[in-house]
């Protein structure tokens, strides 16, 4: 059996190692905005914890008017923190799905010629097995067609046998019954 070698078999490595590196800058990407949509929300969990700590402040039967004025800062300076992490969270991610898109494409292509290789290997495999049925096919006959002659051998030596005249038929002491003369005289007939 004759080895497979795919014939695109070059560029499939190319575009596994095109996608491989696409995957992996897509993946850090990703990561960061991950990353950058956990701070995201912890700021938010930040203001609403503020927040709370803010009316709890409010609705305290003494109020201390620095303590709600530092408060109200807080939590608007919370906001403003929560907004510019939300924008940066957003802006990640909006990278992190334009590096996805390549690597999309090169899984595509890659994914295709897998599915090329595949079939093209089916094909050789259908191929050497015709390939090799027609050689056993052939060997086959080879025998076949041998044994023929060699039947066909072993026939017409022994039919020349058989019709081939023996020594004792054409001895002039015979006769035509097989029994020779000379036994004649011998019995005393």
């Amino acid at each position: 059996m004759s080895k497979f070698q795919f014939r695109l078999a070059r560029l499939a490595h190319v575009r596994a190692v095109q996608e491989r590196v696409a995957r992996e800058r897509w993946l850090a990407a990703e990561e960061l905005a991950r990353a950058a949509e956990a701070k995201a929300e912890f700021a938010r969990e930040a203001v609403v914890r503020a927040r709370d700590e803010l009316r709890a402040e409010q609705s305290a039967p003494t109020i201390a008017i620095e303590r709600v004025m530092a408060g109200s800062r807080l939590v608007e300076t919370l906001r403003d923190r929560r907004r510019s992490t939300v924008e940066h969270a957003r802006t990640l991610r909006f990278q992190a799905e334009e590096l996805r898109r390549p690597w999309s494409e090169r899984r595509r292509e890659v994914r295709g010629l897998e599915k090329l290789e595949s079939r093209d290997l089916g094909q050789h495999q259908q191929d050497e097995l015709v390939r090799e049925s027609r050689e056993l096919d052939e060997v086959a006959s080879m025998r076949a067609s041998a044994r023929t002659r060699q039947r066909a051998g072993t026939d017409a030596r022994a039919a020349a046998h058989e019709t081939e005249p023996t020594l004792g038929a054409l001895s002039p002491w015979t006769d035509r019954d097989g029994e020779g003369a000379h036994d004649a005289d011998k019995t005393g007939a």
